[in-house]
């Protein structure tokens, strides 16, 4: 009785300020902002456009270059998040903090400590990684997933207490699994962690000679259940556009094409340029299907170049990185092979096997590289990895973060849209944001020009004049090169156009539904043409300042505890390390909480190679945006390393722990018995 109540009053002093520090959490997380990037067709756009299509029953919408290239993860997330009609920043916030919870009421459990449980969920809940979510990317669920992944494989290991309970625990840990492989398409850093603490149950049970089939039939179904996951996702891809598999830039047909290119060599390597302009024309003439993609490549695609250049001085004028595949897909579209997955893939086979031959026939001089779809990297690339591995750890104390100082792209049609399917949240614009407005062209002499009035008796708006090359070009008028125009236009307001000729009005056209329909109008003064109209997003969703300098300020704190917390938890996991080795006692070692502990910071560590990798070959990716699994890892690393030093609180929480960790092997017995 005695240990029940104690059991209670911990599990109060958790549970009641857990609730208030997540309420407080989500509300903050709510208020702060969220760019709309709606023209972001590789990024923020193409996961709404996704959703929005499953959301609608279509699957991911009609097949082209773009469909499979990511995963459907996080489009499956935000469509489930639009049909519940919540603000996406909240459901964000309300996954972490699950994921938070119960990993820390695991913690509870296996140490007894409940103040430690509870000092662990608000280091990580506040982390001000969290409150950088400021773009729809999936990489703002993608520290949710691994931490909820970590939660349900202690769970399953070593605290569930019956049978039953470990297998549902393995399903759900094999669920989650799942989608975290189908969200980014790295996900491959997550494994080292699950075999750590797979391996160290398995030795913990083979010690007491017990348990090893409940922790070999949970382990199964973890491993089946995140198949299952990825075999319904590559179903679906079938049963809508012929293909079975999640994504096809990780399908052999594609990521074999961009190898082949990658392997044939000219001359030295140029860095951070995967198939530079010497290699293409070597490759061209003894390629037929690749020399289809000369006339795009060399000219149409160029503008792919540009993305680079900002970047990598040397590499203006090529492509760069990893910007070489969307150049690549997009030549491969414009030649109508993006028709079908099949046809595309026959497209990259048929390449590939070119160049192949090519090279074994010595057309080509081809060398193997060490990892696939990674460029080569030149020495002086390699040189420049320990100033990465030093920005990353400088990031990972959450030092020299840069402040982010994105806008909405207010001025695309679909804006209000992406807003919307979004649950409205909070954005970042301020004067910038608009109900409603007005773009278009009006082609007329230098002296001619707009204003706008609204109502009789309103002062009059002046009409800016913005860049048109579009309108010069088409009209071979150099003249014409800043004709386009876009305003408010005020709501529930009769609003007219007049021009204007040396300041005197020559003629006027309503902004009624019947004029905004007709679109052009010929008029003596000039040309007057009305693109497009469009409701954008409304003043009061504005985040309020208040948001902002609350992140700014736990940024600041975390700035200042995060280096001395992490140095304090390397020296406790070398200490703990340390100790086991010279009195060559490892038991210690095999608990639940030691187990975690080496598995978050050896994530950290494979999560952090494996960006320094990219950055170093292909684009920056020593970002926070990419490093957000690596964060919260980091602090629960230091932290578990920390409370593994004490003792287990009391004999009734060591006992509850060794009950539960024993349970696999009495349970195993039985059931050995039962057979007999």
């Amino acid at each position: 009785m005695a240990s029940s109540v104690k059991r209670s009053i911990g599990h109060a002093w958790f549970w009641g300020p857990a609730a208030l520090s997540t309420a407080l959490f989500v509300a903050l997380v709510a208020h702060l902002p969220t760019v709309i990037f709606a023209g972001a067709g590789h990024d923020d756009a193409w996961f709404w456009h996704r959703a929005r299509s499953i959301a609608s029953g279509h699957w991911l919408g009609d097949y082209d270059q773009f469909t499979l290239m990511k995963g459907a993860g996080y489009p499956l997330f935000l469509a489930i998040n639009h049909l519940l009609g919540m603000p996406l920043p909240v459901s964000q916030a309300l996954l972490y903090s699950v994921a938070c919870l119960l990993l820390a009421f695991a913690v509870s459990r296996t140490t007894g400590r409940p103040w430690l449980a509870l000092l662990l969920l608000l280091g990580l809940q506040w982390h001000p990684m969290v409150l950088e979510w400021q773009r729809i990317i999936r990489d703002n669920i993608y520290a949710a997933q691994a931490l909820l992944l970590l939660a349900c494989l202690l769970w399953f290991l070593f605290l569930a207490r019956s049978h039953k309970g470990r297998l549902a625990w393995a399903a759900v840990a094999g669920l989650t699994l799942g989608w975290f492989w189908s969200t980014r398409e790295d996900g491959i850093w997550i494994l080292p962690g699950i075999a750590i603490l797979l391996v160290v149950r398995a030795l913990q049970v083979w010690r007491n000679r017990d348990g090893m089939r409940g922790i070999g039939a949970g382990s199964l179904l973890m491993a089946l259940v995140a198949a299952g996951f990825l075999a319904l996702i590559a179903t679906a891809n079938w049963t809508k556009y012929g293909r079975f598999e999640t994504v096809d830039v990780k399908g052999v047909a594609f990521s074999g094409a961009v190898s082949r290119l990658q392997q044939v060599r000219v001359g030295d390597v140029e860095a951070y340029v995967p198939v530079p302009g010497k290699v293409r024309r070597a490759v061209y003439p003894v390629s037929p299907t690749f020399a289809r993609l000369q006339p795009y490549l060399e000219d149409a695609g160029r503008h792919w170049t540009r993305h680079g250049c900002r970047i990598y001085a040397d590499t203006c004028g090529d492509y760069a990185g990893g910007w070489f595949i969307w150049a690549l897909r997009d030549g491969v579209a414009s030649l109508g092979a993006y028709e079908s997955p099949d046809a595309a893939a026959a497209f990259y086979r048929a390449l590939s096997e070119e160049v192949q031959v090519a090279c074994g026939t010595g057309k080509l001089t081809c060398e193997p590289t060490a990892i696939d779809l990674m460029p080569r990297v030149t020495a002086a690339q390699w040189r420049t990895l320990p100033e990465r591995l030093r920005k990353a750890g400088s990031l990972l104390l959450w030092r020299d973060v840069p402040e982010s100082r994105w806008r909405s792209h207010l001025r695309l049609a679909p804006v209000k849209e992406m807003w919307e399917f979004a649950g409205k949240p909070k954005v970042p614009d301020g004067d910038e944001l608009r109900e409603r407005w007005l773009a278009g062209w009006f082609r007329a002499p230098d002296d001619v020009w707009l204003r706008m009035r609204c109502d009789p008796g309103d002062a009059s708006v002046e009409v800016k004049r913005l860049p048109s090359p579009d309108v010069a070009t088409h009209f071979r008028d150099p003249a014409a090169g800043d004709r386009r125009f876009q305003l408010q236009l005020q709501p529930g307001g009769d609003c007219v156009f007049e021009v204007l000729t040396r300041g005197q009005v020559v003629d006027t056209i309503a902004l009624d539904e019947a004029h905004l329909a007709a679109r052009h109008f010929p008029l003596d003064a000039g040309d007057l043409h009305f693109d497009s109209t469009g409701e954008g997003i409304p003043p009061s969703a504005q985040a309020p300042a208040w948001a902002s300098k609350a992140r700014l300020g736990i940024g600041r704190v975390y700035g200042v505890l995060l280096p001395w917390l992490a140095g304090a938890g390397l020296l406790a996991f070398a200490w703990l390390a340390g100790r086991a080795l010279l009195q060559r006692r490892f038991a210690p070692l095999l608990g639940p909480l030691p187990a975690l502990a080496v598995a978050a910071w050896c994530l950290v560590a494979s999560r952090v190679a494996l960006l320094a990798l990219v950055d170093v070959s292909s684009f920056p990716a020593i970002e926070v945006q990419y490093m957000q699994p690596a964060f919260p890892l980091l602090l629960l690393a230091s932290l578990t390393s920390l409370i593994a030093l004490l003792p287990v609180a009391g004999r009734d929480a060591s006992a509850e722990a060794q009950t539960a960790l024993a349970s696999a092997g009495h349970l195993g017995r039985q059931r050995e018995n039962d057979g007999r």
